[in-house]
């Protein structure tokens, strides 16, 4: 159960992040070295809830952030994946498993190797709690994480954003990889882009059996590509002149690049932000049409 203190104004409320107290005192010293000096609070239990200093500190931003990152530090070497932490991006699976304390502390609890904040808060030790040696803390966390790892099935999580991983998709940065990503996605760096159905049909023909490519019919399903069109072109009778004509260029292949240098804007990324309109524009039309 939550444990409730009652506060200088006289009310009871919840004692927030108390259930972290017994994981903050099984952090090595070496580890809470590395921390700000006002995270360095008394080994002692009575301390942490009766002293409103030290409740002060639990129930601060700052504390969870010292348990996330502190255990990240302490966990990181047992989760199977390559490199150091500080190369993953903050966004990548991987590294935001790793800050969430919640999994190992809970784990370390259900193994008794922790005790409760409930339990902690009725004991009411007065005794000062030794520091734990980092190897016995390194022994406990081969042992839980694994069976963490599988219990919450984190490990094909990470198996997964393992094995189909480019740093470059869970960070939010531009990078290199990106950008010729996209310039080549958008034809922004390429003459007009061509692409022939019945050439790649015959390349995979010559690769492979003729058996093992199902061809489409394209005479099939006539009506619906009909209907498609009416739409398309009732859509662009909605568009100014300006719109339709580089919904009609860009649908004929031309790269954003001649378009612009055709309709005289400066560069193409005045075609891309009308391109992107276009595009807002005919999902809400299918939409509504829906409706």
């Amino acid at each position: 159960m939550p444990i409730h203190l009652k506060r200088l104004d006289g009310t009871v409320t919840r004692y927030r992040n108390a259930e972290y107290i017994p994981a903050y005192l099984f952090l090595p010293e070496s580890v809470l070295n590395r921390c700000p000096q006002e995270l360095h609070l008394p080994r002692i239990v009575f301390s942490f809830f009766h002293d409103r200093d030290v409740i002060r500190v639990v129930e601060s931003n700052l504390f969870i952030e010292l348990m996330m990152d502190a255990y990240a530090f302490l966990v990181w070497p047992y989760l199977g994946v390559r490199g150091y932490m500080e190369s993953y991006s903050g966004y990548d699976p991987v590294y935001i498993i790793a800050h969430s304390p919640g999994f190992w502390v809970q784990e370390l609890t259900d193994e008794r190797i922790l005790h409760t904040g409930e339990d902690l808060f009725r004991s009411g030790q007065a005794e000062t709690m030794a520091y734990p040696s980092e190897a016995v803390v390194s022994d406990y966390l081969a042992q839980i994480i694994p069976a963490a790892m599988g219990k919450y099935n984190l490990d094909v999580v990470i198996e997964t954003a393992t094995a189909m991983r480019c740093p470059e998709d869970f960070d939010f940065r531009q990078s290199g990889v990106k950008i010729d990503f996209f310039r080549q996605w958008y034809h922004t760096r390429t003459q007009r882009a061509e692409f022939s159905l019945e050439a790649y049909n015959k390349k995979r023909f010559n690769q492979y059996e003729a058996n093992e490519i199902d061809i489409p019919d394209t005479t099939t399903d006539m009506e619906a590509s009909v209907i498609a069109q009416a739409d398309v072109e009732r859509f662009l009778t909605g568009l100014n002149e300006k719109d339709r004509e580089i919904f009609q260029l860009r649908s004929q292949g031309w790269t954003m690049e001649e378009i612009a240098a055709k309709l005289d804007y400066k560069n193409h990324s005045g075609v891309l932000k009308r391109l992107k309109k276009i595009g807002a524009a005919y999902k809400k039309y299918i939409s509504d049409d829906l409706k």
